[in-house]
């Protein structure tokens, strides 16, 4: 005989049974909406008597009214149908369960290949070169330009020419006198005496103002002798050696009679050593030999420089700005060419510098 107690508590708990399954559901529901991203899945009720009741529901389970296969996915509720079964909403444990969801990387779904999402291999960046500042290159120090070394002056001294020595020493200052006359003619081109042929008073210009004929008695000045008297008494004892004079169309006068080149062509004509007018034949051509141009026009001395030739330089005065010059080889005619030798002079005609 049944207690009817007992038999109102388990027909009180199977009116109870549907209650419990719909708060089954809606806590599964209410689960997978919040676990929903991070895939929770297989809920499990556990009864008061025999085995728990088992939901699987996915991510991608949609809840329908209709009832579920059972295939994977599918909600099963699995309850005994016995009568001893007893629910009781104190005695219920609802247990939920599920397996974790293995991590995707980023990288897995690059794989075409694999469906299972296998982790692709990963792609190792390649390294980004960095761009290093540019370093602006150094301005280079501008490289000086070297000095050229100037050329030394060529003075054309040949050595295979003998230099030729006056036997003479007038002045007795220790230099001969060819090599004073040189000395004397360059003194004169030093000072570069401004171009007159004006008549002076006292006889001598100054020594800024002179004329060609001014170099030559300047010239043997330096030697010791007095060109001016020395010509002056030439004229007076044998003035029939100077035309001008002689047939009076000249008056003799020893302020200016010595700076008259056609009379100085006359007297060396008569008292120095005559040499060659051929300018190529430079062995004959010494420093302080006296040489007349043209018509009696112009008169210099020989320096001791010499061109590429071997022709030497005239100094000598005609206005020029260079006074010391490669003039030999020009539009000039070699009139005379004398070279000073007192020591085939008559005595008598050597006068020494008055002054």
């Amino acid at each position: 005989m049944k207690r009817k107690g007992g038999f109102n508590r388990k027909e009180q708990t199977l009116k109870k049974a549907p209650l419990l399954i719909i708060i089954i559901v809606i806590l599964l529901f209410t689960s997978c909406s919040v676990g929903g991203k991070n895939e929770s899945t297989a809920p499990a009720l556990q009864t008061g008597q025999g085995s728990p009741v088992i939901v699987d529901i996915s991510p991608a389970t949609v809840i329908d009214t209709e009832p579920a296969s059972p295939e994977a996915g599918s909600v099963t509720a699995d309850i005994p149908a016995s009568s001893e079964t007893t629910l009781d909403a104190t005695e219920t444990t609802v247990m939920l369960t599920h397996e974790p969801t293995p991590e995707l990387s980023p990288t897995a779904f690059l794989s075409t290949e694999n469906p299972s999402l296998s982790p692709a291999p990963t792609l190792t960046p390649e390294p980004t070169a960095t761009k290093k500042p540019r370093t602006p290159e150094p301005t280079p120090a501008p490289t000086p330009t070297p000095t050229p070394t100037p050329e030394p002056t060529i003075d054309h001294t040949y050595d295979y020419i003998e230099r030729v020595i006056s036997p003479v020493d007038f002045n007795g200052n220790g230099i001969d006198d060819y090599t004073d006359i040189l000395i004397g003619a360059r003194k004169d081109a030093a000072i570069h005496p401004r171009y007159d042929s004006s008549y002076q008073p006292n006889g001598y210009p100054p020594d800024d103002v002179g004329v060609c004929a001014d170099v030559i008695w300047r010239a043997l000045r330096e030697a010791g002798y007095s060109l001016r008297y020395m010509v002056d008494r030439d004229i007076r004892y044998n003035t029939w050696r100077y035309p001008q004079i002689d047939k009076g169309k000249e008056k003799r006068d020893n302020k200016i009679d010595f700076r008259r080149v056609r009379n100085l062509r006359i007297f060396f004509d008569e008292y120095a050593v005559i040499l060659t007018r051929d300018i190529y034949e430079i062995e004959e051509w010494q420093p302080g030999d006296i040489v007349i141009f043209n018509n009696n026009t112009h008169i210099g001395i020989v320096s001791d420089k010499r061109n590429e030739r071997g022709v030497p330089y005239i100094i000598h005065n005609g206005g020029q700005a260079e006074r010391e010059q490669d003039y030999l080889e020009g539009d000039h005619k070699v009139a005379a060419h004398y070279r000073f030798d007192a020591s085939k002079i008559p005595e008598d005609m050597l006068i020494p510098w008055e002054g």
